[in-house]
């Protein structure tokens, strides 16, 4: 039979010691508070919640005890219930920075980035120096798309706690705010550290990509996916890698992946058309394409890639009217130029449509004009948020 921790059996003891005391004297705030704590830490939720509740039967107005209620409320991640308790210390009048961060926290999982920002910015404009809340202001300017705001944060949380983490996040922060210099450094820092680290394989595989490094990319992205199997940043890179490498049902299947952890990113969902096309499957290309454009039809490159799709299908009037769309859009769309390659291709202009695409992937159309396959690349970055936080990464503070 295998022994508790020295950490485990303290606990236990504490708590047993605790429970005695709060038999002795029940009316006792101070000793219930100690119980709840220690039932919290021990990750018995609902005894915590039963102390505290005991504090508020003796002192209902007890701040203390209604702010560790919300916080066992988070680690259950019943984040609109501890929203609600927090916001009305908030509104109270308390000015605890830490009240500020948990409230913080409790909205950042309900996905409502900006007000989550502004508690996280107060509670550091408070004096609230804990790593956690430089590193859950960074993430919450990073959904936003507020990249230099985000990077600040970003390095403020790793100068006040140096770590992989914050290291290989700051890492990611310079690659999406466009710098991949500084991203890839830091990403090569982080691995000389950990090998396996995901978001520095995820830097590194994108840095690599860019450079048309496909073997080195290829070895980040499946390191990144090994550790995190729902990482769709590596899913779209190992896309491109296949994309790039001409492995078209290896492509499809991880950009699949990519589309489905990432629904409203329009240049995934494009990307994910284009390996359809390439594998001379026009029809799911076009369903991949008109999900794009529900995502957003501002979108030129998804325009053009319905265009393409219709094209193949010999659909010429529908597939010029969406060529037409997306060069009002965009007049330098290389999808647009393809697409307009596969309507002359369809009228017997030109040679056959997928020949055409296969050259224009890996080779510049025009110079100055970057090949499609970093067109696909870099337009993905663009169109729509690539973080997924999850829910189990929650970081209160106890007030």
């Amino acid at each position: 039979m295998q022994s508790s921790s020295p950490s485990n059996d303290t606990s236990v003891d504490s708590i047993r010691r605790y429970e005695q005391y709060a038999k002795v004297d029940p009316k006792n705030v101070s000793l219930q508070l100690q119980l709840g704590d220690l039932y919290h830490q021990a990750g018995r939720f609902d005894d915590a919640l039963a102390a505290f509740a005991r504090c508020l039967e003796i002192e209902p107005g007890n701040v203390q005890a209604r702010s560790r209620t919300a916080s066992v409320m988070i680690s259950q991640h019943r984040f609109a219930d501890a929203e609600s308790v927090l916001s009305e210390l908030v509104a109270a009048g308390d000015t605890d920075p830490a009240l500020q961060h948990n409230l913080g926290l409790a909205i950042y999982f309900q996905h409502r980035f900006d007000e989550a920002r502004k508690h996280f910015a107060s509670a550091a404009e408070a004096g609230l120096a804990a790593p956690s809340n430089f590193a859950y202001l960074a993430r919450s300017l990073h959904h936003l798309g507020e990249m230099d705001a985000a990077i600040a944060a970003g390095a403020s949380w790793a100068n006040a706690a140096p770590s992989i983490e914050s290291k290989s996040y700051l890492a990611l922060l310079h690659m999406d705010g466009g710098d991949m210099q500084v991203g890839n450094r830091l990403g090569l820092e982080v691995l000389q550290q950990d090998a396996s680290n995901v978001d520095a394989n995820v830097v590194v595989g994108s840095a690599s990509m860019e450079h048309q490094q496909a073997d080195r990319a290829r070895a980040c992205f499946d390191i990144a996916l090994k550790r995190d199997p729902e990482n769709g940043r590596a899913w779209l890179g190992m896309g491109l890698v296949h994309l790039y490498d001409q492995q078209t049902p290896e492509a499809i299947a991880a950009l699949a992946n990519a589309a489905r952890i990432f629904p409203d990113n329009a240049g995934i969902a494009v990307t994910y058309g284009w390996s359809h096309i390439i594998a001379k499957d026009a029809v799911n290309a076009e369903q991949a394409f008109e999900k794009a454009l529900e995502v957003d039809r501002t979108f030129s490159e998804s325009h053009a890639g319905l265009a393409a799709a219709l094209a193949l299908q010999g659909k010429l009037d529908r597939a010029q009217e969406s060529l037409l769309l997306a060069r009002r859009l965009d007049r330098h769309s290389i999808g647009a130029d393809v697409a307009e390659s596969f309507l002359r291709a369809a009228q017997g202009q030109q040679q056959e449509a997928s020949d055409i695409f296969a050259h224009m992937l890996k080779k510049s159309p025009q110079k100055g004009v970057l090949p499609l396959i970093d067109q696909l690349r870099i337009y993905t970055n663009k169109k729509g948020p690539l973080r997924k936080q999850k829910a189990a990464s929650t970081r209160r503070l106890d007030s």
